[in-house]
């Protein structure tokens, strides 16, 4: 499973979701306080002994994940620091990091959880954990370790923008100017399927159109003019729109979330 925790839920994430054991130094520490190794419970303490590393080309740490003992691989992300991103923009360079940590909980299945931070220190701005069981075997915790060295500082080759949220689909759509298009995708490059959205003039009003794929089609009507000079628009045209998205996603059967938008930030 994906988590994504932003700046309003990362103090829920190291307050209540996560407890570490441990530091990416493999030093231990429960309670605030510096323990051995025997002071582990028995599964951290087998995790630790068998699969804890300082060479996976990640950080790693034992910890409790909502309230399961786990152990955890983890990369940092600082846009000012990572230079490997280019002339990427900020939106660019987090949309970036979400498409690797996608692919990366669809490679590894449900014997992982994959959880992006957005963090609030000087030393990172997101940050990516992969979530085991401290159960796992040896076998499974190195293949998470080289898919996340192979892919989690992957560049796409392409900018886009990556939805983290239904509402922010819909928020994309109504700031359209009449005439303008989306083009939406979802999948990686080798099993991609394109989408567009396009807002046209008609009569004196406006027509959404969402589809692609198949010939797959949902319109919505927006009586009222739909965009002024200054991209705002009123609560009739959102919810218009949030039921085109809400209906076209059950018709091609993908969540609001699964989408990629393929137009560089301006």
């Amino acid at each position: 499973m994906l988590y994504y925790y932003n700046e309003k839920e990362i103090d829920k994430f190291y307050k209540e979701d996560v407890v570490f054991f441990c530091n990416g130094a493999g030093d231990i520490c429960i309670d605030g306080k510096d323990k051995k190794e025997e002071d582990l419970p028995e599964d951290l303490r087998r995790a630790y002994q068998e699969l804890w590393s300082e060479n996976t080309g990640s950080y790693c740490y034992l910890c409790q994940f909502k309230g399961k003992d786990s152990i955890t691989l983890c990369n940092e992300f600082s846009y000012d620091a990572d230079s490997e991103w280019g002339k990427m923009s900020k939106k660019e360079f987090e949309s970036n990091v979400f498409r690797n940590a996608r692919k990366i909980a669809d490679l590894l299945g449900t014997q992982a959880d994959v959880v992006v931070t957005k963090e609030k220190t000087p030393f990172a701005d997101l940050e990516v954990y992969v979530v085991m069981g401290a159960d796992v075997s040896v076998e499974y915790f190195n293949r998470v370790a080289n898919t996340l060295y192979e892919f989690i500082y992957e560049v796409a080759d392409v900018p886009f923008h990556l939805v983290e949220r239904k509402k922010d689909l819909v928020s994309m759509i109504c700031e359209l100017e009449k005439g303008e298009t989306l083009e939406l995708s979802v999948g990686d490059s080798d099993y991609k399927t394109s989408y567009c959205v396009e807002k046209m003039e008609w009569k004196d009003s406006c027509l959404v159109l969402m589809g692609g794929y198949g010939g797959e089609t949902k319109s919505c009507f927006l009586p009222v003019a739909s965009v002024t000079t200054d991209k705002s628009y009123n609560e009739t045209d959102h919810e218009a729109v949030k039921r085109l998205v809400r209906e076209f996603c059950d018709l091609v059967h993908v969540k609001a979330d699964d989408f990629t938008i393929e137009k560089a930030a301006e």
